[in-house]
């Protein structure tokens, strides 16, 4: 009965400096007495959490200010100049990495170049160094990281946090992302899937802040989706929850990477779009196409600029694909029942050529008594920004600084 009071003990204090910090990131800074108003908590309580939060530097005093009513009170924030996070994303041919203070302040990106072939320790090697790079360019030093998010597409095992395939890698398999990521920056790291990350990114940064049961679909050289249920990840039992790009739309349909025929991947995604264009702008000379890649192919943003410029042929491209969008966004809608869907990723910016298809596919096919919200998102990257969520649900839900001043580690 002892042990079980000390524990319930433990738990009712952490809680209770994890309700100031969620306080101070929202809505700080603020007094004491604000604090206390916001908080529900007592005063005492108040007092000695904020003296052992500044002890630990997690919070700061933002100083006196005087003014013709006198000297208003001493103001409490977060200390955004002690633990920064780090994020990092391994995407098809380049890596792009992230800092920014334990409020959300974006700190500085850097993006680098690989070579898809590459082994997959090699590219790994050169998120870390463009990570590095990036630290050294913001003068932050590794003792200052709270926390590193590292995002990937593909197969990952993110308890053992090991990236076990990635399906634009041929060389990749079996990378013991955490271990040599801790290793190489002494700091804790957290690995998770591109789609996963994508729905922490809306739900810490975008449009579902405030929602509790949503779905991220980032349509890139892929299509996946992150499962929000009840405010949490959901993985499924192997975690390879969120295949979306590979639910089948046409058993008799075009061949996908996977090996199998007519996944929704090869009508929606960037990589289905770009062997579209290749075909519609096929013997044009490359001066008059209006966008190529270095080797001189149309892009899949060639048909968004083509639409734009009045080309009904690019334009009945972009209608087919929101069509199939759409049938496959009915699926979801009908097993899961979101609040919202949220797209992203470059595909989503011809939003508006395919999204009046994608609405009447769902009229069409979505159960007429469930949510059919779509939105298009906000963020420039929310897949390399909820890298950076995994962190902040570290430290602001599951209390991570507290666990690491307490046991003596990585504390300022």
């Amino acid at each position: 009965m002892r042990n079980s009071k000390k524990i319930d003990h433990a738990l009712l204090k952490l809680n209770n400096r994890l309700e100031i910090l969620r306080v101070l990131r929202e809505s700080g800074p603020m007094s004491r007495n604000e604090l206390k108003e916001k908080t529900g908590l007592s005063w005492g309580t108040i007092t000695a959490f904020i003296k052992e939060l500044m002890d630990m530097r997690v919070v700061v005093e933002t100083g006196k200010e005087s003014s013709r009513l006198g000297r208003k009170p001493v103001g409490i924030d977060l200390d955004t100049s002690s633990r920064f996070i780090l994020a990092m994303r391994v995407g098809g041919s380049y890596v792009k990495t992230m800092v920014m203070d334990i409020k959300g302040t974006v700190r500085g990106e850097l993006k680098a170049a690989i070579k898809p072939d590459d082994p997959g320790r090699t590219i790994l090697r050169e998120a870390m160094e463009t990570s590095l790079g990036l630290l050294k360019n913001n003068r932050i030093p590794l003792s200052r990281l709270a926390g590193i998010g590292f995002t990937a597409p593909g197969a990952i095992d993110s308890e053992a946090g090991v990236c076990l395939y990635s399906p634009r890698h041929p060389r990749w398999k079996d990378v013991p992302v955490r271990s040599l990521v801790e290793k190489r920056f002494e700091a804790p790291c957290f690995v998770d899937h591109a789609s996963y990350c994508s729905a922490l990114g809306e739900q810490w940064f975008g449009s579902a802040r405030d929602k509790r049961n949503f779905l991220s679909v980032p349509i890139g050289n892929g299509i996946s989706v992150g499962i929000i249920i009840d405010g949490r990840v959901y993985r499924g039992h192997d975690h390879m929850a969120g295949e979306f790009g590979h639910s089948c739309i046409d058993p008799a349909g075009e061949l996908c990477v996977c090996g199998r025929r007519g996944c929704i991947e090869e009508y929606v995604s960037g990589r289905a779009l770009a062997r579209q264009a290749e075909r519609l702008f096929a013997g044009k000379r490359r001066a008059t196409r209006p966008l190529s890649d270095p080797e001189g192919k149309p892009g899949g943003e060639a048909l968004f600029l083509a639409a734009k410029a009045g080309d009904s042929a690019a334009a009945r491209i972009l209608e087919r694909m929101g069509s199939c969008l759409g049938i496959g966004l009915s699926n979801l809608i009908n097993i899961l029942n979101p609040e919202a869907i949220i797209i992203s990723g470059g595909v989503s910016k011809a939003h508006e050529f395919f999204r009046p298809a994608l609405e009447r596919a769902l009229e069409k096919h979505a159960w007429h008594f469930s949510s059919r919200e779509i939105m298009v998102s906000k963020l420039e990257d929310p897949v390399l920004l909820g890298a950076a969520g995994i962190v902040m649900s570290k430290i602001f839900v599951e209390g991570l600084l507290f666990e690491k001043f307490r046991n003596g580690g990585n504390s300022l």
